[in-house]
This record gives structure tokens, C-alpha cells and sequence, in this order.
């Protein structure tokens, strides 16, 4: 109880100071399951899944219930809604599907790609899926061959096919730009190669980007990037264009940037040491918030063009609520 109570006091002071307000909607001890990512079901509606199966729902104002459904431990590392569909990609193999106007779930395993993790999985626009990952343990940040891998699966959940596949390289995320070109971000260590394709059967290597790429994102009709400068996810932090040639920026000490989105006319992300940074899209400085010291944050999606939801480690889950922006903040 001590512990929240000087949680909420060092939240509180620190935004009053910056003029906005951050409410801690739910927490748990530092060791108990994290949530890993945030999907928007509908302008009043988010899912949030993580470590262990753990699967919420979550509205605009943070009112949060367990959402119940065949949980076999598997952790939910991507949730992606495609038409009436909510889909699961987990770090076995197996993806759920949910039926939104039925209310039912069903459960897929591919044994073709057992002990596979499927880290990022997308819907395109096509109607068809594309899931991405490799080696299960090095998902959970063990040292394995990567065995990293791009398939496709059917809407239906009944075909899968791998239409990528490098040993040396995990795949840790996807991307379709507004020209249906299909965006996979591989690493093998030491560099991240953004590899595009238009028919998903011939990949060509877009740029090169020294560190560990994590997530890919469109701002202002660009593509972005974020990740660490390393595989050491607690010590540096890069972002900048995904374009050729223009390479990365490194932020120092935030650890991992593991997601980004924009707000106003700042790009926003959050970090492995529990900060919120809002980062100048053409200086490229930043300005970081911290929202919990020592404890990660992975994922924040917008509920509004000044509200937005953050979740990560220990079941914890922020909204932070900035109002109208101020000037030289998200102006």
C-alpha cells in the first residue's frame, strides 16, 4: 500500500508540472505478468493482451474486465482486428481468431511451424494474414539461432504458407504502407534489414539500420522506426525514418523504444525504463516523461488526438489524458 501510495504521489507532482494528467488504471507487482500489446476494437473499446495468455478489455474512460476465452498459457504477443475478426498471434504457433459478431473463439495450431514464435501478425487489406517471428526462445530474449520466418495464413485459419525464411535473422515486426507494399523488419544481432515485398513471394532489402528495429510505424504518411541500438534492450534506444540511407538516432539510456505512435506533432514512444518520450519529428529531439521508474512500458495506442493508453510490465495500465496542446510541448 506504501509502495502504490508514492506511486500516485511521483505521478502526480510530475504531471502537474507538465500539465497534464496520467491516471494508473490497474498495477501489480514488478514480477507478475506483463502486458505486451493494445488493439483497438472501436472508437470505445481496446484489447490489451500479454505474458501467460493474459487478455483484458479495456474502454476510453478505463473501466478494465477479463476477457474469457480456451487460455492455454501461450503468451499473446499481437492482437489485430481484420473485418468482424479479432485475431491472437501467440509465441507457440497457435493463433486464436474471435469472431465479433458471433461472440465465439476459435483455436489454430501449425505444427509446420511448432516451437515458432509468431512476434507480429497483420491483416492486409486484401482480406489475407501475414505473421512473422522465429525461434521461440529468442522471443523471450534467450541467445538462439534466430530461425526467423514471414508465412501467410488464410482468414479461415486453415492454410499457412512461409514465403521467408532466414536462420540467422528474427523477424520482429510487419508493416503495410498505403501502396500495399508489405514491410518486415529482420535483425541478426548486430543490423536490422527493413525488407519490402508487392506480391509476398520476392523480398528485397530496403534499407539497413545499425540495431535492433522493434516496431515500424507510419508517421505522416513516412515510415518510422524503433528498437534498441543493440540486443542489450536496457542500455540504448534508436529512432528516426525507415527511408534509405538516412540511418537512426540513438537516445541514450531509455533502454528498448519498443513502440510509437504520433500525437500532435510529436512522435511518442515508450521505453524499457518506463518512460513516455515525445520526440520532435524534424530535430528529432525529445522531451521524456517518466510514467513508472524501472518498469517497462511496451505498447501505447491513442484513444484521441490528446488521450492516449499505455500498458507494459506488471499488468500496468496508464491512460494519460494531455488536453488541449500546449505550445512547444505537442505543438
Amino acid at each position: 500500500m506504501r509502495f502504490l501510495l508514492s506511486v500516485y504521489i511521483l505521478v502526480f507532482f510530475t504531471n502537474m508540472a507538465c500539465g497534464q494528467q496520467v491516471e494508473m488504471i490497474q498495477q501489480s507487482a514488478v514480477t507478475d505478468s506483463s502486458f505486451y500489446h493494445i488493439c483497438k476494437i472501436n472508437s470505445n473499446e481496446f484489447w490489451i493482451g500479454g505474458e501467460y495468455g493474459i487478455l483484458k478489455k479495456i474502454d476510453s474512460l478505463g473501466n478494465i474486465r477479463s476477457i474469457d476465452f480456451p487460455n492455454k498459457g501461450l503468451h499473446i504477443l499481437k492482437i489485430e482486428k481484420l473485418r468482424d475478426y479479432v485475431f491472437l498471434a501467440t509465441s507457440d504457433a497457435v493463433v486464436y481468431r474471435y469472431d465479433l459478431k458471433k461472440k465465439i473463439f476459435i483455436k489454430k495450431e501449425f505444427p509446420a511451424l511448432k516451437n515458432k514464435c509468431f512476434y507480429d501478425l497483420i491483416g492486409l487489406k486484401d482480406g489475407r494474414l501475414v505473421v512473422c517471428g522465429g525461434a521461440t526462445a529468442l522471443g523471450r530474449g534467450e541467445k538462439k539461432i534466430p530461425r526467423g520466418f514471414i508465412a501467410t495464413i488464410d482468414i479461415d485459419l486453415q492454410e499457412v504458407k512461409v514465403v521467408w525464411e532466414n536462420n540467422l535473422r528474427f523477424v520482429w515486426t510487419l508493416f503495410e504502407t498505403e501502396n500495399q507494399e508489405v514491410l518486415a523488419a529482420s535483425f541478426n544481432g548486430l543490423n536490422t534489414k527493413i525488407l519490402e515485398s508487392t506480391d509476398l513471394e520476392k523480398w528485397n532489402n530496403k534499407t539497413t539500420v545499425k540495431g535492433m528495429v522493434h516496431e515500424l510505424a507510419s508517421i505522416d504518411n513516412e515510415i518510422w522506426h524503433c528498437g534498441s541500438k543493440s540486443f542489450c534492450i536496457n542500455k540504448h534506444g534508436i529512432v528516426g525514418p525507415a527511408a534509405k540511407g538516412y540511418g537512426r538516432t540513438v537516445i541514450q539510456d531509455t533502454g528498448c523504444l519498443w513502440s510509437l505512435d504520433e500525437l500532435g506533432q510529436k512522435i511518442i514512444s515508450v521505453t524499457q525504463k518506463g518512460e513516455l518520450l515525445f520526440i520532435d519529428k524534424k530535430t528529432l529531439e525529445v522531451e521524456p516523461l517518466e510514467i513508472m521508474q524501472g518498469r517497462t512500458l511496451y505498447d501505447v495506442e491513442k484513444i484521441s488526438e490528446s488521450k492516449i493508453l499505455i500498458v507494459g510490465k506488471g499488468k500496468t495500465v496508464f491512460i494519460a489524458d494531455f488536453g488541449k496542446p500546449k505550445k512547444g510541448f505537442l505543438e
